[in-house]
């Protein structure tokens, strides 16, 4: 029955992406374009904003996502699958094991040129609290950190503790890149 419903979620997810990478705008702001062995660092809430602008506003490659290993995050991973993208999965709850295979992974990946995305206050909050692992990934992985701050015209806030935005159809993304040193500012 788990199968069924995460499939489910999966195929609905991905019929709401498909609507909302045919009608939303994406413009980035202060770009360079360089996304080549960086950090990407925004809010939780934001989780679903920053796949959505990369994959319509062409950012290639799309960065990885870092995500947990459960059922929401096989949700949301298979999800970005679909529309081209990848990721990590950490275990949780992590083992010490498990996180440093993970990590090495990560870093090597960065070291080599790729792109991650890093919620700094997720995956389970408090809100808008940063956690050191976003700035801690970069300064191992001797990565820039690129701060991304999104401004969404029409959507929906879902009640929960991150305040998560939904974009509508037809929304408007602007997004607002800054390269930063360590944690962005966000301690």
């Amino acid at each position: 029955m788990i199968g069924l419903w995460r499939s489910a979620q999966c195929r609905l997810l991905i019929t709401y992406g498909r609507l909302l990478t045919r009608t939303v705008r994406v413009t980035f702001r202060d770009a360079s374009r360089d996304w080549s062995g960086a950090v990407w660092i925004c809010w939780h809430e934001y989780g679903l904003v920053v796949l959505l602008a990369s994959v319509v506003g062409g950012v290639d490659p799309l960065p990885r996502l870092i995500g947990r290993r459960d059922v929401r995050g096989d949700v949301i991973r298979r999800a970005y699958e679909w529309f081209g993208g990848s990721g990590f999965q950490i275990a949780y709850p992590p083992s010490r094991a498990s996180g440093a295979a993970t990590s090495r992974e990560i870093i090597d990946f960065i070291r080599g040129g790729g792109t991650c995305v890093v919620t700094a206050d997720g995956p389970g909050g408090p809100y808008r609290i940063a956690k050191p692992g976003a700035a801690r990934l970069a300064a191992r992985a001797n990565a820039r950190s690129i701060r991304l701050s999104f401004n969404v015209r029409y959507k929906l806030r879902l009640p929960r503790w991150d305040a998560f935005v939904v974009p509508l159809p037809w929304a408007k993304i602007a997004v607002e890149v800054s390269e930063c040193g360590g944690s962005c500012g966000w301690d």
